[in-house]
């Protein structure tokens, strides 16, 4: 164990050295949260996605009031549209098909005096947009109980509700910047692939690995000794990122040593990869490239960054299992997901953090074993 330590604080201070290696792997997830905060953070209103624009051709004076009601809307107490008016269909149709707008709402020019009839049947209200865009559809529900509720104003019906509409717990207000924390972490601890890949491409081409081991020092003392300078690094890591998301306006309602502990365990697995990257690889520049094109689709494959398609294989007790969930960013993305964004605890994910651990920990002894007969017994 204490030549696993001095191993360990070795490799510490050579990256230490290395300000350029260093700086990237601890400053990397806080840098990419930043670049997320400018791009989505101030998005904090569903609003600013639901842009709908209205077409008011309405004789009467209820189209403008029924303008105003969606101008006010609000949901979670937040304002649920962005309203834009004084464009005709046509030019409401060509900022539909540039995406512009999540929905095109024509008033038809007799809404008023239908909604003041005996018979109280309102005229029909146009609703145009992409069927199959999620803005579309997510802005027709909204729109649809918000005309109800104004024509049943107007009228002075009372009608059962047909619906409600509620997210689930903590996360009525999250922003597209809150939602990408969690991927963005992902994608930092798994730079230690890479950062593992070129500490042994390093000891390797120096001929330190080699002096190592005539000095008597196992390949367990070794990878050892990489790997708990990873760990190391990995818990220095998470607070900066954390704190950098923090400083940005993130909050979370679950807990944060959880989530670091999280992070942690796929810490071993990336280590684990740059491990098996590394008995590939004869110089820093072929570790590098061969441990990025290990790390890239671990990354983007899981669904940390952008949603994947669901390919299920079999189902354990009620449990779907899917394909991606054998990477182990998956679950560490799904369970960070859990704790960061729902405040969910550790009970509510024992799939996902029983798989981790057992890809993360089985990663790690493949990659030690396979470095060991591929690289340290040709010593």
């Amino acid at each position: 164990m204490k030549k696993t330590l001095s191993m360990c604080w070795k490799t510490l201070l050579e990256t230490a050295r290395d300000w350029q290696l260093s700086g990237v792997y601890l400053l990397f997830p806080a840098a990419m949260i930043a670049m997320y905060f400018m791009a989505f953070g101030q998005t904090p209103s569903m609003s600013n996605w639901l842009t709908l624009l209205v077409d008011n051709r309405d004789r009467g004076v209820l189209g403008a009031q029924l303008v105003d009601a969606l101008t006010t809307a609000q949901f979670d107490g937040q304002p649920i549209f962005s309203v834009r008016t004084g464009l005709d269909e046509r030019s409401g149709r060509i900022a539909l098909e540039e995406g512009k707008a999540a929905l095109l709402l024509v008033i038809p020019a007799d809404f008023t005096d239908a909604l003041r009839s005996p018979t109280g049947s309102p005229a029909e209200l146009e609703m145009h947009g992409d069927p199959l865009s999620d803005n579309y559809l997510f802005a027709r529900s909204f729109l649809s109980g918000e005309v109800q509720a104004f024509i049943d104003r107007q009228t002075g019906w009372t009608r059962p509700p047909t619906g409600t509409y509620e997210f689930l717990p903590n996360t009525g207000k999250v922003s597209d910047f809150a939602a990408g924390v969690p991927g963005v972490l992902v994608f930092g601890v798994m730079f230690s692939t890479v950062a593992s890949a070129l500490m042994l491409a390093r000891e390797r081409s120096a001929g330190t690995l080699e002096r190592l081991r005539m000095s008597g020092a196992s390949g367990g003392v070794v990878l050892g000794g990489v790997a708990l300078a990873n760990l190391v690094m990995a818990l220095v890591q998470a607070p900066i990122s954390f704190g950098a998301a923090l400083l940005m306006g993130f909050r979370s309602p679950g807990s944060l040593p959880l989530a670091i502990g999280i992070t942690v365990l796929l810490c071993m697995g990336a280590v684990g990869c740059g491990f098996l990257s590394a008995c590939f690889a004869r110089s820093e520049g072929a570790a590098v490239a061969i441990s990025t094109a290990v790390m890239t689709p671990l990354v983007f494959l899981s669904g940390a960054i952008f949603p994947m398609p669901r390919f299920e294989l079999f189902r354990i007790g009620g449990q779907a299992v899917q394909l991606i969930d054998f990477m182990p960013t998956t679950p560490a993305a799904s369970a960070l997901s859990k704790v960061l964004l729902h405040g969910m605890g550790a009970e509510s994910m024992v799939y996902e953090l029983v798989l981790l651990v057992a890809l993360c920990v089985g990663l790690l002894a493949l990659g030690a074993v396979v470095y060991q007969r591929r690289v340290l017994r040709g010593l």
